[in-house]
């Protein structure tokens, strides 16, 4: 029995001590008030004025304007001002109705109250309040004039800025004319060589494959039969392949020479001295200096390539061919390259 009345006499100290805790704590508690709702404040100053309520107008609409201003729309601003300043008219308090007057024309210079709503001895009034700040009144109309000029000075050259940068943005053809003179004496060179210079590489590629292929098959059979027949004697059972030989190395010989004068007179008359050629690219230019923002100093420091139209057949690279002569142990060739 003891212990229990022992357990039940700490629980209760504990308790007490909880208690004492929160106690003290509680001094040290702030409880923030919920800030007014501004709009909703000048809601109710408009209701208390409509019901004649000029001290309890004054009492809500004064936190708004005092010390700082609170509203977010001007006209709001503007309508509190006004309010205050008719109620402390209508309270007898002229010298408060005089400073809100001022505060509300320093706001609206050109703000006037209307004479059918409002009675004539406030009119009266907010028009001798009117007349003692002409001066301050001109002032800030002047004020604010600049600044409306000032403010369409800016936005008028932001937009010609703008105008220029994208024009100066604005993708451009830019036209490249290039002139090269042939060279009148390739047109005696084999193996397509005129064709390459006068820009018909599908006749000239023909014409190099055939040309080389009968000149190969030619100079083969006659390097054949010199390294075979040295002495020029040939042995009577080789008789008949050695002419049939001979026939083939004509005929090769002559195909080739056939094929070659074609190639010069197709070279001749397709021959011009001087070909221009042209080529046309889009070309977007950098943002001119001032018209828009720099280059980011940490991007990579490449130019893009310029989009390209469809060039005309005239713009090719230059096609060049030579001929080199080879030896051989038992005879000589002569060999053909090119670039194309």
């Amino acid at each position: 029995m003891g212990r229990r009345a022992l357990i039940t006499r700490l629980s209760r100290l504990a308790r007490l001590w909880l208690w004492l805790v929160a106690l003290c704590a509680l001094p040290g508690l702030s409880f923030a008030a919920p800030t007014p709702d501004p709009h909703a404040e000048l809601e109710r100053g408009r209701l208390a004025y409509g019901h004649g309520d000029f001290k309890g107008t004054i009492a809500l609409l004064r936190p708004l304007v005092y010390p700082s201003i609170t509203l977010a729309a001007e006209a709001d601003v503007v309508d509190t001002y006004k309010l205050m300043a008719l109620s402390y008219f209508f309270e007898n308090d002229e010298q408060g109705a005089e400073g809100a007057f001022k505060n509300l024309l320093q706001i609206a210079p050109s703000f006037e109250l209307d004479p059918l709503i409002e009675p004539p001895p406030a009119v009266a009034f907010f028009r001798e309040v009117r007349k003692k700040e002409a001066d301050l009144i001109k002032e800030l109309e002047l004020r604010r004039e600049r600044e409306r000029k000032e403010r369409e000075r800016k936005e008028r050259e932001r937009k010609e800025r703008e105008a220029r940068l994208r024009e100066a943005m604005r993708e451009r053809l830019v036209v490249t004319r290039t002139e090269r003179r042939n060279i009148y004496a390739l047109n005696f060179v084999p193996f397509g060589v005129p064709q390459f210079q006068n820009g018909q590489r599908t006749k000239g590629y023909v014409l190099l494959a055939s040309q080389l292929g009968m000149a190969s098959l030619s100079a083969g059979i006659w390097v054949y039969q010199l390294n075979r027949y040295p002495s020029g004697k040939v042995p009577d059972d080789e008789v008949d392949t050695v002419n049939q030989q001979q026939v083939v190395h004509i005929a090769a010989g002559g195909v080739f020479l056939a094929l070659y004068a074609y190639g010069v007179w197709d070279g001749l008359h397709n021959f011009k001295a001087v070909e221009l050629s042209e080529r046309q690219q889009l070309v977007r230019p950098p943002a001119p200096p001032g018209l828009g923002p720099g280059p980011d100093p940490e991007a990579p420091s490449f130019a893009p390539e310029p989009r390209d139209r469809p060039a005309p057949s005239a713009d090719r690279k230059r096609s060049t061919t030579y001929l080199s002569p080879f030896v051989t142990p038992g005879g000589a060739g002569l060999g053909v390259g090119g670039i194309f």
